[in-house]
């Protein structure tokens, strides 16, 4: 018996099968496949707990330095990995060694004999991707280091939850439907004022979308706003596209200019990515940027747990895990699918379906509200809830994957609803913000103003919040969940009324809108005391 026996299974790595998936033939022997191990830590990372001391205490973060040297790829690892490639003939192309990850290319053959799997070509709702019908297997000392593999799956790429105009709708805007600028968001729900996020690096995820100076010089011009510094980083074959105005153009163009409004003194990095990168390449590029070290990341992309693996969502965590570690504050929308209905075209299945990488309890998930005001104030708000004519709302539920995180507990969150399901696992959101299309937010895009929602609206109005909070607090907040929390919900104001489907609002967290939406200078008030700031 070689070292290389006995193999094992990596534990639910298998391709999700989807109602009306078909199988269409073996993938050829002779392509080239490129495969990522993601192996763990020397170290174990801090517990929720410590990171919540942390923040408590000094608001000190572990830096990357530190962190490369603590936590980063051994030695000893590695050569257990490249070991395991030179045996079955693959290449070792690149290695990350804070991000813990090695990446492999070979033929598809040799892949299929390293890995132990068959890969096949199959269609579903999606279309055409490459899989494989049974779980990932190792050799028993290289699985007992690794956290996940990526690339065997190629359905495991994020099915992306682009921002919702009022062209990707069923019908047009009411005449005297409520439209709002970025800043006036921030005034009705009271962000602390005297703040503009400086000293704050705020990364910004896209794929496939592009922005261009004159769509922000005229957003910016017109709200009298000094144009925030703003740069890219492109991700493997990444690149601007600044005159596509489709699902991903609006996507970016509504990131940059509602942040940015938000908070124009942060600095801006647009991590721009292409198909030839996954998910998790573009995260661990702004995880690890040590040039740019962002200390917020806005994502705004996603799709429905079942699409891929337990294994791939929990690799994905992983990273977010790292950020958390480096003290960056991560906000995700919940999707736009509501509790699941949306999803039915993906996965090809009704029922519950929650929203990823917004289930990771790694991240501030970030749902979404329809908001009514006049004359400066807030006159109704409730659940973001179109499912009955344009098929969309807020997303939220309970996740199959992610058990619920010790400081959700207490909060008497719903049972889960998916269908045949009752694990106890993390809800979505943990908090909320102006989604609705309906009540949207005036951006341009090509020149025109647009009327754009969706809870991709959401996760950037959080990041220009924390930037603010983080500027005037003059330390990071970092994984800012627990602390949330924590504050038996004072600077939240509940929203109680409606439902996304499955789930229904109510008082205390709720799977619409969580612990509820800000009320800006509250918050930071009950931040600073928590942190023994007041």
């Amino acid at each position: 018996m070689s070292q290389y026996d006995p193999v094992v299974p990596v534990p639910a790595s298998a391709t999700p099968r989807l109602v009306g998936q078909r199988r269409l033939r073996r993938s050829s022997s002779d392509d080239p496949q490129r495969v990522t191990l993601h192996l763990r830590h020397s170290r174990t990372l801090p517990s929720h707990e410590k990171l919540l001391e942390r923040a408590l205490s000094s608001g000190a973060h572990t830096d990357h330095e530190e962190f490369e040297e603590h936590y980063g790829l051994k030695d000893a690892v590695l050569e257990r990995a490249a070991a395991f490639a030179e045996h079955h003939g693959l290449k070792l192309v690149d290695v990350h060694r804070a991000a813990c990850t090695v990446r492999l290319e070979g033929a598809t053959a040799e892949i299929e004999r390293a890995f132990g799997v068959e890969l096949e070509e199959y269609h579903d709702l999606l279309g055409e991707h490459r899989g494989h019908a049974g779980d990932v297997h190792l050799p028993s000392d290289l699985a007992d280091c690794l956290d996940g593999v990526t690339g065997l799956d190629s359905r495991e790429d994020l099915v992306h939850a682009f921002a919702r105009s009022t062209e990707t709708l069923t019908w047009p805007a009411p005449k005297k439907a409520p439209l709002y600028d970025p800043p006036e968001v921030a005034e009705l729900y009271d962000f602390p004022e005297g703040l503009d996020g400086s000293g704050q690096t705020i990364g910004i995820f896209e794929f496939k979308g592009g922005f261009n100076q004159d769509d922000l010089d005229a957003h910016f011009g017109r709200l009298g706003i000094p144009l925030p510094d703003i740069s890219s980083v492109l991700v493997r074959q990444g690149k601007n596209r600044p005159y596509k105005p489709d699902n991903a153009f609006r996507e970016t163009n509504l990131d940059i200019q509602t942040v940015g409004a938000i908070a124009p003194g942060a600095k801006y990095v647009i991590y721009l990515a292409d198909e030839e990168a996954s998910f998790i390449d573009l995260l661990n590029a702004a995880v690890f940027d040590r040039d740019e070290k962002p200390s917020i990341l806005s994502i705004s992309f996603g799709g429905a747990e079942k699409l891929a693996s337990p294994s791939y969502w929990r690799t994905v965590d992983r990273s977010f895990e790292r950020a958390a570690a480096l003290g960056i504050t991560i906000c995700v929308s919940s999707g736009d699918g509501g509790s699941g209905t949306q999803y039915y075209d993906q996965v090809g299945s009704r029922g519950a379906h929650v929203n990823s990488p917004a289930s990771s309890p790694h991240v501030l998930a970030c749902g979404g509200t329809s908001l009514y005001a006049k004359k400066g104030e807030i006159t109704h708000e409730g659940v973001w809830n179109d499912l009955g004519q344009s098929r969309a709302a807020t997303g939220g539920g309970i996740s199959v994957v992610f058990p619920r995180p010790d400081w959700q507990k207490g909060f008497g969150l719903p049972k889960n609803r998916t269908r045949g399901v009752t694990f106890k696992g993390r809800g979505v959101p943990d908090v909320a913000g102006n989604a609705d299309p309906m009540t949207g937010y005036r951006i341009t895009v090509a020149g025109q103003p647009q009327r754009i929602g969706g809870t991709s609206a959401v996760a950037p109005l959080w990041a220009g919040l924390i930037a603010r909070m983080n500027q005037g607090l003059g330390r990071n907040l970092g994984f800012v969940n627990p602390l949330l929390y924590s504050l038996g919900g004072k600077g939240f104001v509940q929203v109680s009324e409606g439902n996304n489907g499955a789930y229904a609002a109510g008082r205390g967290w709720n799977a619409c809108t969580g612990l509820g939406r800000p009320n800006g200078k509250k918050l930071f008030k009950a931040i600073r005391k928590a942190l023994g700031k007041s």
